[in-house]
């Protein structure tokens, strides 16, 4: 069979495969169906300290979340798409620090994913390095070329932050309100345009950037989500108010990607 494949076939299973924009119908029997995975696509996961809060929508945590998503996603889709993670902050620092990716793409690897998202170290912690995490996948990508199509989704519940250059007095509080200059806090001022810029300089280089905003980020920050998904090529964000809007979300990237 030599189709564009838009669902996952499953050995023994019934699929409706669309292709060449008419549906066919195929049903697989017990041999291998191979399928030529041709993406790779990098989740780059907010784990600071208020992804282990509650939010509507969320019978858990949003970290509960966007695990449950995320390896939803990964153990649906890894045969043809090759999934890799960044965790931000990273776990090396668990406040303001970002590093290479935690785990690279690769074809099959949901297990590896899982293991790495339900580990006790990976738990949230610290703040939004929002622009840091994307600066290194910058030069993780650079340095790791590929002929495969690359693209980023970015899961975030706060605003871009851990920008000490920023002056805490005038500048706009990731916050929402007045931390930054009542306890002359400059890492909590709003990165807005480094992480855009950030996202921006992916794209450059060939990247889409999709942006998924967890539960009512888009409140306070809604435009710098818009803003960065449209400087990664995807126009606007994601609103993830659910679980179930969130894996949507997800999938819908995943297959878009």
């Amino acid at each position: 069979i030599h189709t564009d494949l838009t669902d996952v076939i499953e050995a023994g299973n019934e699929s409706h495969i669309k292709g060449g924009g008419s549906c066919v119908l195929e049903v697989c029997g017990t041999s291998d169906v191979v399928t030529e995975g041709s993406t790779e696509l990098m989740f780059v996961v907010d784990r600071s300290g208020s992804m282990q809060s509650g939010a509507p929508g969320y019978a858990g945590t949003r970290w509960e979340g966007i695990v449950g998503a995320i390896e939803g996603v990964t153990s649906q889709l890894q045969p043809r798409i090759a999934f890799g993670v960044e965790l931000f902050p990273s776990l090396s620092s668990n406040e303001c620090g970002a590093g290479p990716p935690d785990i690279e793409p690769d074809f099959n690897d949901a297990d590896a994913v899982k293991s790495l998202l339900d580990d006790f170290y990976s738990e949230p912690a610290g703040a939004t390095p929002t622009t840091a995490a994307l600066t290194s996948l910058q030069a993780w990508h650079l340095d790791h070329p590929t002929d495969r199509k690359r693209a980023v989704l970015l899961a975030t519940d706060g605003a871009p932050n851990c920008n000490d250059a920023l002056d805490a007095q005038t500048c706009v509080c990731s916050t929402g309100d007045d931390t930054c200059a009542t306890y002359d806090e400059a890492y909590q001022c709003l990165d807005d345009v480094g992480a855009v810029n950030a996202v921006a300089a992916l794209h450059a280089l060939g990247l889409d950037v999709y942006v998924i905003g967890i539960a009512g980020v888009e409140d306070n920050f809604g435009y710098v989500m818009d803003n960065m998904a449209a400087a990664g090529g995807t126009d606007r964000h994601y609103v993830a108010r659910d679980v179930q809007t969130l894996k949507d979300a997800m999938v819908d990237v995943a297959r878009r990607a």
